[in-house]
């Protein structure tokens, strides 16, 4: 929750600045205020012997596994509410940075995101072949 905060004040920081960061700087944040390290995080309480106190652990240090789909959560949800974002005047977004810093046209930036939540499926898909320390029973709860 600290970490969510944390991004959610940048995100904040940004707006009342009225900042566009760059495309890295957003996606790093983003990959907390997509929340799926948060809703992973809840879903695994109450699941029994797998979610341990190891496991609660391992998330924390924000496995490599939960950064895709923290990112294609996180574009997908900047896709959708982009103009809704627009008309209400916020600034630290997606599609806004992604315009921003490549000065590309709406449509333009849109193709490139979809690009970005492409190439991050193919990264979760891959994620899902090596091992890791956790029981693969407690990852099934954020990607089903």
């Amino acid at each position: 929750m600290k970490k969510l905060v944390r991004a959610y004040f940048q995100e904040a920081k940004w707006y009342h600045g009225n900042t566009v960061p760059r495309m890295e700087e957003y996606m790093k944040n983003g990959i907390e205020t997509s929340v799926i390290p948060n809703l992973t995080a809840a879903s695994w309480l109450g699941m029994g012997d797998e979610a341990t106190k190891e496991t609660f652990k391992w998330i924390i240090t924000q496995p490599s596994i939960l950064i895709p789909s923290s990112i294609i959560a996180r574009l997908l949800n900047d896709i959708v509410t982009h103009e809704r974002e627009i008309e209400r005047g916020d600034v630290a977004f997606g599609i806004e940075c992604y315009m921003n810093e490549y000065d590309a046209t709406k449509e333009e930036a849109y193709m490139g995101i979809r690009k970005i939540i492409e190439k991050n499926w193919k990264d979760l898909n891959q994620q899902w072949l090596k091992p890791i320390t956790v029981p693969r029973i407690l990852l099934m709860t954020y990607s089903a």
